[in-house]
């Protein structure tokens, strides 16, 4: 199988639908900061803040869109007209309106996003919100990938939206998943995506990784597979290197975080972890189980050892074949497990000479069910005694 064509030679399937008329349900929080240097504005407008809001505007933005005087004088603020000028609202509006947006979802996506009033209706918005409806986007998908992108509507629809979002949908699989990518970030349109995340999300699939870890990579960690081809090659021929095998969940989390780590920094981790006593190959074996122990703080690691040491008796120079115990809140999960452990210790429900290490693994609900309603009946005020000790932790 060659890397790119199982990526590059699939069709991209392109449902059409029509625009939904509910907008504004579960519509994102307001995340456009100010970018009058990325938009290409009409001639008309101006870019300094320092007059005030129009009177004009505001009584446009209620009577014409609806909104109440308290919202149109704070949307006012981000729109600034040299002259008097309506005809580039009324383009707007006539325009959102024409391809299926209700007025109460015209009115909603101005709250959110008021700069889309000073756009070119005809030749910016129009076209790319017709692309969002090909790709089988409804009204309220394309008001969230328009709120959420900083950048989407001022960049170039055939050479930066589209080829961004085939390539997303090929990679992702879904919509979905595109506009949750999208969402957490307008990166993608800083890439040719062709020449790195095709390239590189192929590579990922001949190495043997399994397809549904690559969605994972691409939504957590988008800088990761959007290197160029041959930084990215040497980055998956490191993990490897490493003794982490490519079908492995940690295979991922590997790469991201060695890609975060320059080489001084990863050599002062690997000093700092060998003052516990570790080998540098026990080091490194604690690093292909839990990878983003490299990720903790020096002080981290100083307070969970502290406590694993002293407390529950741990030899430190045996912590490196349990890593994960780093990854985990030292005052909300480490301590009121251990706790609880020790209760029923002490009331002869569980054996002294063990140390239930995973206990300390399990999910919320099953250590619930395994530590503490299984012993309810012996230890009825067991569940307030966790509880506390975990609310404990929260306030520290």
């Amino acid at each position: 199988m060659t890397g790119v064509s199982c990526w590059s030679e699939r069709n991209c399937q392109k449902p059409e639908t029509s625009v939904c008329k509910d907008l504004c349900r579960g519509m994102l929080p307001e995340v456009w900061p100010s970018l009058l240097s990325e938009l290409s504005f009409p001639k008309f407008l101006a870019t300094s803040y320092s007059t005030p809001p129009s009177p004009l505007i505001t009584r446009y933005l209620i009577n014409v869109c609806g909104l109440t005087p308290e919202t149109a004088l704070s949307v006012s603020k981000n729109l600034y007209l040299q002259r008097a000028d309506m005809k580039q609202f009324d383009t707007v509006l006539s325009v959102l309106s024409s391809v299926g947006f209700s007025k109460d979802q015209i009115r909603t996506l101005i709250i959110k996003q008021p700069k889309l009033l000073l756009m070119r209706a005809r030749t910016n918005i129009k076209p790319k919100v017709e692309f969002f409806c090909e790709m089988g986007y409804s009204a309220s998908d394309i008001s969230d990938i328009i709120v959420s992108s900083t950048t989407i509507m001022s960049r170039s629809l055939d050479n930066h939206v589209k080829p961004l979002f085939e390539c997303l949908k090929e990679v992702l699989g879904n919509n979905a998943q595109v506009k949750l990518a999208i969402a957490r970030g307008g990166r993608f349109l800083q890439y040719d995506v062709k020449q790195t995340l095709l390239p590189n999300a192929a590579l990922l699939l001949d190495e043997g990784i399994p397809t549904k870890c690559i969605p994972k990579l691409v939504l957590n960690y988008p800088r990761v597979i959007l290197q160029k081809r041959s930084d990215f090659v040497k980055l998956v021929e490191w993990a490897k290197a490493m003794g982490i095998p490519p079908v492995s969940s940690t295979f991922i989390l590997a790469i991201a975080t060695k890609f975060t780590l320059r080489d001084e920094t990863w050599n002062k981790k690997v000093k700092m972890f060998m003052t516990l006593g570790w080998s540098e190959e026990e080091v490194l074996s604690a690093f292909r189980k839990a990878p983003f122990l490299f990720g903790r703080s020096e002080e981290k690691v100083s307070k969970v050892t502290k406590f694993v040491v002293n407390t529950m008796k741990l030899d430190s120079k045996e912590l490196y074949k349990y890593p994960v115990l780093f990854m985990y809140g030292l005052e909300k999960r480490i301590v009121p497990r251990f706790f609880v452990i020790e209760v029923l210790k002490s009331k002869k429900l569980l054996r002294t000479d063990k140390k239930f290490l995973s206990a300390y693994y399990l999910p919320e609900k099953n250590f619930l069910d395994n530590f503490v309603i299984k012993y309810i009946d012996r230890v009825p005020d067991l569940m307030n005694l966790y509880q506390q000790e975990v609310s404990r932790g929260s306030k520290s």
